[in-house]
């Protein structure tokens, strides 16, 4: 809704839809003028309407510069043993990611070309970047802590 004045010179107002294309991957921050779209007073012609763009929080993923982050939460077990991660991308896809090696808290996943569009100063495709929350069980019977410390320990050992 703008201001503008009529045939007989009284403000009034009105209403006009302005398409604006925005590309993805577009940086937060930018600027749209449209040059003469803004009110108009009586005694100026129209000002300019000006778009900001900005980024809204997403549910799953958080954006760094053209990058991706994800935080996957897995089981101790599937941290321990081999397992396939099923991670959703920006575009609605979901991603198939095998994971053989013992999984750390530390651990990261780089998924290549996965992450945002970025168009300035040239364009580039980011990463996924997969990190870990392991989710550890409440409680162990008595008689499964002594297996696993049993087996853990002669697995250390044998490194």
């Amino acid at each position: 809704m703008r201001k503008r004045r009529n045939d007989v010179n009284d403000l009034i107002d009105d209403e006009k839809s302005i398409e604006i294309k925005i590309e993805a991957g577009e940086l937060p921050g930018k600027k749209f003028v449209m040059e003469g779209e803004g009110d108009e007073s009586f005694d100026a012609t129209p000002g300019d309407l000006i778009f900001i763009v900005r980024e809204e929080p997403h549910d799953y993923l958080t954006r760094k510069g053209c990058n991706l982050y994800y935080v996957c939460e897995i089981s101790l077990l599937d941290a321990l043993v081999s397992c396939t991660l099923h991670i959703p991308t920006i575009s609605g896809r979901v991603l198939s990611i095998p994971c053989p090696e013992v999984i750390s808290p530390e651990s990261e996943k780089i998924i290549q070309g996965e992450g945002m569009t970025q168009r300035e100063p040239k364009i580039l495709k980011g990463d996924l970047i997969i990190s870990f929350r392991i989710v550890f069980p409440r409680a162990i019977s008595r008689s499964t802590q002594n297996v696993l410390k049993d087996y853990l320990d002669s697995d250390i050992i044998e490194q």
